[in-house]
């Protein structure tokens, strides 16, 4: 019987490696982070025709990621429950623990004929599906930001697309050469937290800086997302706490056939368990990689903001409107509070009518003449708050 108590911790050190707190606020951090500032989203929300089809496709997308989430739970306990007097990794049935899971689906699926060959199916098209989009996404932005813009005349459309095609192959090629990169790590599940968080946590804080925060300008923009990344890098390459070990496991069910290369003494050697170390003061290297995407986002937001006001920081007057989001106004719970409360926080912006005029057309001309509008009403310093608004259109 599996026991409860340690599947949750509800500790508040941040340097434990799983909690109920990390897992919420960590996990949650990192799933904003994939559909705000996400290129491959952004690119499928730009594929709708409205902002409303947007919206309602990300509230269908919703229910299927919850439905996700649960059954990986449910496949999580199970195993424990199946592996319990017979855990694969002490008796050398997997060499890591990315091999649990095809090994628990090959004992419990082997009787059916074709129905694993089912299972990997779907897993490989799954991950296909994700990479076929993503190296979409990153081709369409060298393209468009790295090479049309040293470009005199407009590239033909046959010629753009084997353009696409080389870039895609490339990027697929380092892809291809990280996965055994990524196989150093250990578990795939913290390497691909680890690398998300280096990347995705810092864009989250560069989104959240242009659209919440109006006195910020481009060089505390650019201070914050890179000094976020190398503090978040850091973080990831510099560990000082020791592994977090897995209690003592039990082989005394498994089948003597799962033993046939373990020798009779390493069996009988005695296991003496890992005493973690303790340390007295909290070290900034030592949280746990669930937390690198949230802290990457707060040191974005801080270092921006500290730099923005020692290099000159804008007028919140002046930034366009329709570029910055009214947080006490739009979002659950704040717009209950006081008006004199939400006036004080809008930081003399006003936000009364401001889309009164259509933002987005589906004629490429319009919405060429607004971001050439907005380019000349707005100072230099302006640029960072525009690619938000451009983004957005």
């Amino acid at each position: 019987m599996i026991r409860m108590s340690k599947c949750y911790s509800f500790r508040l050190n941040p340097t434990v490696r799983h909690t109920v707190w990390n897992l919420v606020f960590g996990c949650g951090t990192t799933l904003l982070a994939l559909y705000v500032g996400n290129q491959a989203q952004v690119h499928r929300c730009l594929t709708c025709r409205t902002l409303r089809e947007a919206k309602k496709a990300l509230w269908i997308c919703c229910p299927g990621y919850i439905l996700f989430g649960v059954l990986s739970i449910i496949i999580g306990l199970y195993m424990s429950a199946f592996y319990e007097n017979c855990d694969p990794l002490p008796a050398k049935l997997v060499d890591n623990s990315n091999q649990l899971i095809p090994l628990f689906m090959q004992d419990i699926l082997s009787s059916v004929p074709g129905l694993p060959g089912v299972y990997l199916a779907g897993i490989f098209g799954g991950t296909l599906s994700t990479m076929s989009s993503g190296l979409n996404s990153i081709s369409m932005v060298v393209l468009e930001d790295f090479i049309r813009i040293h470009l005199k005349s407009r590239i033909h459309k046959n010629k753009e697309r084997h353009i696409l095609q080389i870039i895609s192959f490339v990027f697929g090629f380092i892809c291809l050469e990280m996965t055994f990169l990524v196989s150093r790590f250990g578990s795939v599940l913290q390497a691909s937290t680890s690398v998300f968080g280096i990347f995705s946590g810092p864009l989250l804080g560069l989104f959240s800086l242009g659209l919440f925060f109006p006195w910020v300008n481009e060089k505390g923009a650019l201070g914050g997302l890179f000094g976020a990344m190398a503090i978040t890098f850091g973080t990831t390459m510099l560990p000082i706490y020791p592994e977090e070990k897995a209690p003592l496991t039990c082989i005394s069910n498994c089948n003597v056939q799962a033993f046939k290369n373990i020798s009779k003494n390493a069996l009988l050697k005695p296991r003496t368990p890992v005493i973690p170390l303790k340390y007295d003061r909290f070290q900034l290297y030592g949280i746990s990689y669930m937390w690198y995407s949230l802290s990457a986002c707060i040191n974005c937001i801080i270092i921006g903001c500290i730099v923005s006001y020692f290099t000159g920081s804008l007028d919140p007057k002046d930034v366009d409107p329709r570029l910055i989001v009214p947080v006490l106004d739009d979002i659950f719970p704040f717009y209950y509070l006081p008006e004199h409360t939400k006036k004080y926080y809008r930081f003399g912006i006003d936000h009364e009518g401001k889309f009164d005029k259509p933002l987005s057309s589906t004629n490429l001309e319009s919405k060429e003449e607004v971001i050439l509008k907005l380019s000349k009403e707005t100072e230099p310093e302006l640029k960072f708050h525009s690619v938000t608004f451009e983004t957005a259109l």
